[in-house]
């Protein structure tokens, strides 16, 4: 990766980022810090460093949230959640 370009194994990269989230055809930015982690010469991680915000309402996923929660018998589902990842890719 580029933002990684002469890191040593452990070194790493806080970078602001906006990009898209696609869930069911529909996209909304989303801003979020990543962290770019050199793990050898071949490998890096990429890692959120504070959870994503996805919101149910933003995605048409009301009504299957709300059918969810009738199939389990809650009282309450949130429709926001927090989405954390960490990504390893291999150059190769």
């Amino acid at each position: 990766a580029a933002y990684l370009s002469g890191q040593q194994p452990g070194q790493f990269k806080d970078v602001d980022v906006e990009a898209e989230l696609t869930i069911l055809d529909q996209t909304h930015p989303v801003k979020t810090t990543l962290r770019y982690t050199a793990l050898d010469n071949d490998r890096f991680m990429v890692s959120t460093l504070d959870p994503i915000i996805v919101n149910g309402n933003d995605f048409t996923l009301t009504e299957g949230i709300v059918s969810l929660r009738e199939i389990a018998n809650l009282a309450f589902i949130s429709h926001t959640v927090p989405v954390n990842f960490d990504l390893v890719f291999d150059q190769d």
